[in-house]
């Protein structure tokens, strides 16, 4: 979102937005609180999540993962953003690794660190799920490597019953 943004991209910026704004309206409907949720207190929550979120919450997921592709195809090929992102900010992995990176960062650089892999916690290592490395550790493959990561996921949350678990609400 925000590096599109950065570098003239203003369509696939906005149209995140309006996702954004989709997730802000959860927020609202469980807590009131569009931005800062207040929902989680000491003790548990504040109260019940009203009736239908959840299922409300898997239908906008199925929709997300295609909006994330419809940002992914109007970018990713775009002559622009390519001579605005191919080898600038290039590092390493070696250098990643030194400068202390995780998450999209790292991966980017080739390297296929994922603590949900490497010191699973909760339910992750009862799961089978990829995760998507870049190769040049650019600043075309952070944004390139960043959405698989998202849509990957969104779609854990519908492996459990595909893999005969029933452990994620």
């Amino acid at each position: 979102g925000g590096h599109l943004l950065d570098i003239g991209a203003l369509t696939p910026f906005f149209w995140m937005c309006e996702e954004r704004e989709k997730i802000f309206e959860f927020y609202e409907r469980a807590s009131g609180g569009r931005m800062h949720a207040c929902y989680f207190r000491p003790g548990g929550v504040s109260q019940d999540l009203p009736l239908g979120l959840l299922h409300d919450i898997h239908h906008f997921i199925e929709r997300y993962v295609e909006r994330i592709d419809e940002v992914c195809d109007l970018v990713a090929e775009n002559r622009v953003f390519k001579e605005r992102t191919i080898d600038i900010g290039r590092v390493t992995a070696h250098e990643a690794i030194n400068l202390g990176f995780s998450g999209p960062m790292l991966r980017a650089c080739g390297i296929k660190w994922d603590l949900r892999k490497t010191q699973p916690y909760e339910v992750y290592d009862k799961l089978e799920f990829d995760v998507p490395v870049g190769m040049n550790g650019d600043c075309y493959d952070r944004p390139q490597w960043k959405p698989p990561s998202t849509t990957s996921s969104c779609s854990l949350r519908a492996l459990p019953s595909h893999q005969g678990l029933h452990i994620l609400p």
